[in-house]
């Protein structure tokens, strides 16, 4: 079925423009998390207001410049909806404003056949249905849902930000509050599918940024927005150089002012992608990097090495549609558990995903053309991605500004993550997802022996520097 563009969409009502959101402009540009987690309680008095009472959040859609919008561009899509929902519970107030929030509401819209927000009919597919909620045990029926339409800019520095909503009325996407500009992070960046290695990050052992040499290298990702003392801005700069690095880097890559991280020799990680034992080909265009699309049945299996310079431990993520190959996670790369790779193991071999246990291994599954095709149109997590994200450990021992209750709940809705354990109350929800939010899972990383089984797995604290200095995205297949 098609479906209108969204630079045209201003001719009809109810649909919100692209063109839109190019017309707005802020002074102070915040990143996207911290601008949905600013904007929580307005939304939810803005809902509250409407006489809304159960609402749930949908995958954004994401533009980049000259290309089409897309719910698959990386991760991003799902982690912003995921993000805006634990913000929401987090700033639920009690009493009588209280909302009722579904917990993952994509997930579940998966098993609604044709259900879709970028139509009218799919729209009222959403509105028969009883859903889970966030918290207790009961099951309702929803009157809104949240979604959101990120497009970057032409610099691709900075992105503006609508979010929408649709209700049982039968109206069509509306937007809820102001559009709002944002700058983009290293998060950000990587999660949006872009692909970067800093160069010279091995220089005296030290990721190289750009900072004054009284500044210390103090970037805990706990600290956000900490302006109460000397070091905590210090902290607060350090990052920000960072970031722009991260984003200047990846534009160089996708312009092909640069070679792709894959090809270059100053890489501290190489991937080898292999089909029933041979190496797959990776094909470079446009500053992007693709994969042929495996068949069905076929063997799939990843290997790391490690390159001879690098200096110290490395910590990386590799992500499969998402989806972390430790233990399934979808959290943010940092917050992901890691394969390490140190003088003595230079080289790992995936061949599925290590489950929670530690000692079984689950191996990579390669769906048929049908099946691959049913998923793509879903709301599903992102399709036909392979992810590489490199992280050198922490080299420094000064302890962590102390952070107030506010970058707390910043952190939490960062990690994006519902307890495992069901809450019988909005409060215990809250308390567990904060408690979560402090629960150190990168330090769970592990060291595969060669050619090993990866069942066979030691297990080793590792505590990475928060900016990563390499990730490459890598496709297989296109919705």
């Amino acid at each position: 079925m098609k479906t209108l563009s969204p630079l045209r969409a201003s001719l009809r009502p109810g649909v919100i423009a692209l063109a839109m959101i190019l017309a707005t402009s802020v002074t102070q540009a915040e990143t996207i998390h911290e601008a949905m987690f600013n904007r929580a309680p307005a939304l939810l008095k803005q809902l509250h207001d409407k006489g809304y009472q159960t609402i749930g959040v949908l995958k954004f859609r994401v533009q980049k410049p000259g290309e089409k919008t897309s719910d698959s561009v990386g991760p991003l899509n799902s982690l912003l909806a995921d993000r805006l929902e634990i913000a929401m519970i987090l700033a639920n107030p009690f009493g009588d404003e209280q909302l009722d929030i579904i917990k993952d509401a994509s997930s579940q819209a998966v098993q609604i056949d044709g259900a879709s927000h970028l139509t009218k009919e799919g729209r009222t597919k959403f509105f028969g249905p009883e859903f889970e909620l966030a918290w207790s045990d009961r099951r309702l029926a929803a009157d809104a849902f949240l979604t959101g339409l990120v497009q970057l800019n032409a610099g691709e520095s900075t992105a503006n930000v609508a979010l929408l909503y649709f209700d049982r009325n039968g109206s069509g996407l509306e937007r809820i509050g102001d559009v709002f500009e944002v700058q983009l992070d290293a998060t950000t960046v990587t999660e949006l599918g872009e692909s970067f290695v800093l160069r010279g990050a091995f220089d005296d052992g030290e990721t190289s940024v750009r900072r004054d040499s009284s500044t210390p290298n103090n970037s805990n990702p706990n600290t956000v927005n900490q302006d109460t003392t000397a070091d905590n801005s210090n902290a607060e700069i350090v990052r920000r150089n960072r970031d722009e690095r991260v984003v200047e880097e990846s534009k160089r890559v996708k312009s092909q002012l640069t070679v792709f991280p894959l090809q270059d020799k100053g890489a501290p990680v190489t991937l080898e992608v292999k089909y029933d034992g041979r190496v797959m080909p990776v094909e470079i265009r446009n500053g992007q990097a693709f994969l042929p699309e495996p068949r069905q049945g076929q063997k799939v299996e990843f290997v790391l090495n490690r390159a001879s310079f690098v200096q110290g431990t490395l910590g990386v993520v590799l992500k499969v549609n998402g989806e972390n190959t430790l233990y399934r996670q979808t959290v943010r790369d940092v917050d992901c558990s890691k394969w390490l790779l140190t003088p003595d193991y230079t080289r790992t071999v995936i061949r599925g995903y290590q489950m929670p246990d530690s000692n079984t291994l689950e191996a990579f599954t390669v769906l048929s053309a049908r099946e691959s095709a049913r998923r793509a149109v879903d709301y599903g997590r992102q399709v036909g991605q392979v992810q590489l994200t490199v992280f050198k450990q922490s080299n420094d021992d000064t302890p962590p500004p102390v952070v107030t209750a506010e970058d707390e709940d910043l952190l939490a809705m960062l990690r994006g993550v519902h307890p495992s354990d069901r809450s019988d109350s909005l409060d215990l929800l809250k308390t567990r997802i904060r408690h979560a939010a402090n629960e150190p899972d990168q330090l769970r990383s592990l060291i595969v022996p060669g050619e090993q089984e990866a069942n066979e797995i030691e297990i080793l604290k590792f505590t990475p520097d928060p900016t990563p200095i390499m990730s490459v995205t890598l496709t297989y297949y296109t919705p």
